[in-house]
């Protein structure tokens, strides 16, 4: 044992023992009990990444959600009326406070690539010629104030289809690293986890895309709001402005489309908020808090219901196997050179 420095087996030995704490622990227990443990330990990682114990997650939505509210906001009309006091063009924009002008927000949908769509005066007096019927003079048609709203209300459906889209992706992303976290050793089981999982998360987009198909209904039907003290707010702020607008326009007069393009613009406003904290809302409790509270129920059910044997489902990856063996019969090897080291006195 002379040829042996204790110092070096030593060394050797914890080497051993730190790649050995690498390796996951063979199962040992019964089958079944292992496997539900597992999935149990799996469903609770998914549970912490949704309610933000995990920054990644929510910091990907979060990301998704701001996208959303830039690509709603670029379905947004500008309303063309009159003049500003140093003679160009009044436009208004009922959402410029809800986007941000320190950045690219502001000034989204505005290059000459992707304008805004601009609502005119004269665009409001069609609308009104069109709808009028047996209406008197000075009575607006409600029609005309709804189709104009409706028109743009169609638009919203792809932003939040694409909002809904693009956070399954980061769902599905996040639960298939927490599947193969802690299926991965296990060839059967980790394919069979991650079918199941992502089927349930699919479900679960479902649903909340016919929620959102609901709003989207709810919303393009009639304009309706119990607020009536932001629309009243709202409206006479924007008629104001519309009326010293015209007037700045070679002082013409202002007429009764201003009554309706005011009210209009205040109903947009206050839809573009409700409708975008809706869309977030509805994605985030049907979707992304829903899916982890059944998560274990379906994983666990699919293999009961499939009659998987749980024998085979925890059969270890062979090299995962054949490498821990190895190591602890090296690791055998070292303790009783040790040993006989510390023995002799060496």
């Amino acid at each position: 044992w002379t040829s042996f420095n204790k110092k070096e087996i030593e060394e050797q030995l914890d080497e051993v023992r730190a790649k050995l704490d690498k390796l996951p622990d063979p199962i040992t227990g019964n089958p079944q009990f292992e496997l539900n443990r597992m999935i149990g330990n799996c469903a609770s990682a998914i549970e912490k990444e949704t309610k933000g114990e995990k920054r990644n997650l929510w910091r990907d939505v979060n990301k998704e959600f701001e996208r959303f509210k830039i690509e709603l906001c670029s379905t947004r009309p500008i309303f063309v009326v009159g003049k500003l006091r140093d003679g160009s063009t009044a436009k208004f924009d009922v959402l410029k406070e809800f986007l941000d002008p320190e950045t690219s927000e502001f000034n989204l949908g505005l290059d000459e690539s992707e304008p805004l769509k601009e609502i005119t005066e004269a665009d409001i007096q069609r609308r009104i010629n069109d709808a009028r019927g047996r209406h008197l003079p000075g009575f607006i048609p409600y029609s005309a104030a709804s189709e104009s709203i409706k028109d743009f209300q169609e638009k919203w459906k792809n932003p939040a289809f694409h909002c809904l889209s693009n956070i399954h992706g980061i769902m599905s992303k996040a639960v298939e690293e927490s599947i193969e976290a802690r299926f991965d050793r296990f060839p059967l089981l980790v394919g069979l986890m991650k079918h199941n999982a992502i089927k349930w998360l699919e479900e679960c987009k479902k649903e909340t895309l016919e929620r959102l198909k609901f709003n989207m209904s709810m919303e393009s039907s009639h304009p309706f709001t119990l607020d009536v003290g932001s629309m009243f707010v709202g409206k006479i702020a924007y008629l104001a402005a519309l009326q010293e607008a015209v007037r700045n326009d070679n002082d013409r007069q202002p007429s009764d489309n201003l009554d309706l393009i005011a009210a209009v613009m205040a109903y947009f406003k206050l839809s573009f908020k409700r409708f975008a904290d809706s869309v977030a809302m509805t994605i985030v409790h049907a979707f992304i808090d829903k899916y982890p509270k059944s998560v274990y129920e379906k994983l666990l059910m699919s293999i009961i219901d499939g009659g998987y044997d749980a024998n085979e489902l925890i059969q270890e990856d062979n090299t995962i196997v054949v490498a821990r063996e190895e190591l602890f019969q090296h690791e055998k090897r070292m303790q009783e050179v040790l040993d006989d080291l510390v023995r002799f006195g060496v």
